[in-house]
C-alpha cells in the first residue's frame, strides 16, 4: 500500500489542538477528546485529522525516554509543552498516514536537524 502524506497544518492550529489535549488529559485521563471538540479551537476549515497526528508526534516525543527527550530540551518547555519553534516544525515534518506512531531514529534527527534550523530563523 502506497504511503499517502499527512497534510502540512497551521502551526497555530496545531499548538491549539495539541495545548487542548495535553490540558485536557491532564485533568481527565483516559478519556477521549472529540474532534468537533477539538474543531473548535481551530481556523474554519482546519484538517483536525491531520493537527491530531501531527500533535500525535509531539507526544511521542514529549513522552519518549529520557535520551531522546534531553535532545529536545531547547525547545520544550514544562510537562510536555513546546516552544513556537517545535510547532512550526511540526506542522510541516514529513509524515504519512500508515507510519502512525512509529519514528525511527533517522525521523528523530531529522526532526533535529529542522528544529535547529528553525531556531536560527
Amino acid at each position: 500500500m502506497a504511503a499517502i502524506s499527512i497534510p502540512e497544518v497551521d502551526p497555530v492550529d496545531l499548538e491549539r489542538v495539541y495545548e487542548t489535549r495535553r490540558e485536557l488529559l491532564a485533568r481527565h485521563p483516559n478519556h477521549v477528546i472529540g474532534t468537533e471538540f477539538l474543531a473548535q479551537h481551530c481556523k474554519p476549515g482546519a484538517n483536525i485529522e491531520a493537527l491530531c497526528q501531527r500533535a500525535s508526534l509531539l507526544t511521542i516525543f514529549a513522552t519518549a525516554p529520557d535520551e531522546i527527550r534531553t535532545r529536545l530540551v531547547p525547545w520544550s518547555k514544562h510537562e510536555g509543552a513546546w516552544d513556537a519553534a517545535a510547532f512550526r516544525v511540526a506542522a510541516r515534518f514529513p509524515m504519512d498516514w500508515y507510519q502512525r506512531g512509529m519514528f525511527c531514529n533517522e525521523e528523530l534527527e531529522e526532526f533535529l536537524k529542522l528544529l535547529k534550523t528553525e531556531g536560527e530563523n
